[in-house]
């Protein structure tokens, strides 16, 4: 009688190793399929192409990228402003629970941005 819940529990775990073994080959069939396919090496950065990569490439022109450009810098410059009216705002009101971020940025900016922690 044990031996039979033995065999049960070897045959659940030998299907398992199976079943994984199946969808690790496919893996690797899917991805020697893509390289063959595609011609050339997959790209070592993670997928993720920059701008100067997709200019080179001619997927944007010259002027996309200048536009693209600003808006990335008008949106950074816009997070700034909030976090520094955030920051005036709280010291308005006495509260001192500023970020480590914070209080080395305002140091950089004392020192004209030469400001380097020891």
């Amino acid at each position: 009688m044990a031996a039979a819940g033995f065999d049960a529990t070897m045959s659940a775990v030998l299907w398992g190793l199976g079943v994984v073994a199946v969808i690790v080959l496919g893996g690797l069939v899917v991805l020697w399929l893509r390289k063959r396919l595609l011609g050339r090496e997959l790209p070592d950065d993670g997928g993720f192409a920059t701008l100067e990569t997709l200019r080179q490439q001619g997927l944007v022109t010259e002027e996309e990228l200048r536009a693209i450009r600003r808006k990335v810098m008008d949106r950074h410059q816009a997070r700034e402003q909030e976090r520094e009216q955030e920051k005036e705002k709280a010291r308005s009101e006495g509260k001192s629970d500023l970020t480590f971020e914070d209080k080395l940025s305002d140091l950089k900016k004392e020192n004209g941005g030469g400001y380097t922690p020891p």
